[in-house]
């Protein structure tokens, strides 16, 4: 017969929370984690500018072409995304400090913008 320590089951408990919490698509901000809701937008070229309208499927490809390339330079545990954009070029999701600033330093991106929530006057 086998043991498990209670301390071990504890662990791989509290270790199943955290996958689970991570794999709900409302969470939008984790700061005990150190995560970040952004927004992330990529450099256009000439099939992903806005002003591109002529084949709508060729720009789709275009944009998932170049947003696979920046999230294929991101770690699980950097970048969690949460969607993208179809016609234009970016996409959203959770970033860890690190994956802020692999964003940012990126050749294709654009615009990284912390997603928060605006009040008016």
């Amino acid at each position: 017969m086998i043991k498990i320590n209670s301390y071990v089951f504890l662990a791989i408990a509290v270790i199943g929370i955290a996958v689970i919490a991570f794999s709900y698509p409302y969470i939008t901000y984790l700061p005990e984690l150190g995560y970040e809701s952004v927004v992330v937008w990529l450099k256009d070229n000439e099939y992903t500018s806005p002003s591109y309208q002529e084949n709508m499927t060729k720009k789709r490809e275009e944009i998932r072409t170049i947003q696979d390339r920046v999230l294929s330079t991101l770690p699980e545990y950097d970048f969690i995304l949460k969607g993208r954009y179809e016609v234009t070029n970016g996409f959203y999701g959770l970033a860890s400090r690190l994956g802020l600033e692999k964003l940012r330093n990126n050749a294709d991106v654009k615009d990284v913008f912390i997603d928060e929530e605006v009040h008016g006057f």
